[in-house]
């Protein structure tokens, strides 16, 4: 009699399919850990918010006012972040149909986190994620007293 080994024809793909089960289900898990950190993060409590209109002028500033039309501020050449920020934001509401009627909302979060969102469109923006430098022209928006006129020369 020989000593023969009978090979399951079904083992290969039995393991194959335990294989992908596993991965699956740790990647799902992953999915999910790293979810909820966002969530996390995205729903940290707000310690500050102001909503803003920003518009562009005629020599190439940008305009930014409260919701009741008073001016805030005048960002002149070295708004180029914001600028381009905005622009981003603005061209989905452009996309929609959608003009500079509806304020964004800028916040500020207790991880320290600034971001600007479109209630309009869903869209947000963390500048904080670009660099304290590019952050701070926003940070500034929602440190400087209500309704108060700052002209930035530029």
């Amino acid at each position: 009699m020989k000593n023969s080994k009978l090979k399951d024809p079904l083992l290969p793909l039995a393991k194959l399919s335990i294989g992908f089960l596993v991965l699956l289900t740790i990647g799902i898990f992953a999915y999910g850990k790293l979810k909820s950190q966002d969530e996390q993060i995205g729903s940290s409590s707000i310690v500050a918010s102001r909503e803003l209109h920003f518009y562009d002028t005629s020599d190439g500033k940008i305009l930014i006012t409260d919701t009741n039309g008073a001016n805030v501020s005048l960002v002149g050449r070295e708004g180029g972040f914001m600028r381009a920020v905005l622009r981003s934001l603005a061209q989905d509401r452009l996309d929609m149909g959608i003009g500079p009627e509806e304020p964004f909302k800028l916040i500020a979060n207790q991880l320290g986190l600034i971001s600007i969102v479109d209630p309009v469109t869903g869209k947000k923006v963390d500048v904080s994620s670009f660099g304290q430098v590019n952050a701070e022209i926003f940070t500034t928006l929602l440190s400087m007293p209500k309704n108060v006129t700052n002209e930035e020369e530029g």
